[in-house]
């Protein structure tokens, strides 16, 4: 399942449901796929201030406006659950885990001469008709944090944060491409974005998802990208 967690450096509740989320991937693995997407007035735009990382990027904000997010911190479930609060996601991504999908998804992805390369293959025993959408995140980002109790973090920790959508043409948006996918008839995709001087790449996955308005996310994927060779 996805876990799409609205947050910002300047929140200061926003470290106790890092918590929670980290608790929550413990318990359940590979099965929970989550995504820290910076938004709102407590996020910090990258490259806005000097010295600082920022770790919001352009299009977090309609990413936030599309649940109705106006507190921080907040998150969706399986992009069917509605905006939640932090408290509400163990109960909610345990009700999801009840639900099946008749789709298979399946994720790998590299960097070869400055560019991030990702194949996506996918089969569905029923037919379907939804948005591909493939989202750059990155882990173990060392940048500030407000928290409640211990004020201003200059060395916080950030994971699983969003740092681009992969967009088959300029012009796509940032909500996915659109797929028909058939009964029973593997698909497959190949789509790359050019890797940014402040990406890690030793750090980066790729999230590949399918779902639709009416139905939410119908499967999640998620890989490490293999770095460039020496």
């Amino acid at each position: 399942m996805l876990l799409e967690e609205f947050t910002g450096q300047r929140c200061i509740n926003c470290p106790a449901a890092h918590e929670v989320v980290k608790g929550l991937k413990e318990l359940y693995g590979e099965q929970l796929i989550s995504v820290s997407i910076h938004a709102g007035s407590l996020a910090v735009a990258e490259g806005s201030m000097p010295n600082m990382v920022g770790l919001m990027q352009p299009g977090s904000d309609e990413y936030a406006n599309k649940w109705g997010i106006t507190t921080y911190p907040s998150g969706v479930v399986n992009r069917r659950s509605g905006k939640l609060s932090e408290t509400e996601f163990p109960s909610v991504v345990r009700e999801e885990l009840k639900r099946s999908t008749p789709l298979s998804l399946q994720v790998d992805a590299k960097v070869e001469n400055g560019q991030l390369i990702c194949h996506v293959d996918m089969m569905s025993s029923e037919s379907i008709n939804g948005k591909l959408q493939l989202w750059v995140t990155e882990s173990h980002i060392i940048a500030m944090q407000m928290d409640k109790t211990l004020g201003l973090i200059k060395d916080y920790e950030h994971n699983h944060v969003y740092r681009a959508c992969i967009k088959d043409t300029e012009d796509q948006g940032l909500w996915g491409e659109d797929v028909a996918i058939k009964e029973n008839i593997a698909m497959s995709f190949d789509r790359q974005i050019a890797v940014k001087d402040n990406w890690n790449p030793e750090n980066l996955s790729v999230v590949a998802f399918v779902y639709n308005d009416k139905d939410g996310v119908y499967q999640v994927a998620e890989c490490k990208v293999v770095p460039a060779a020496e």
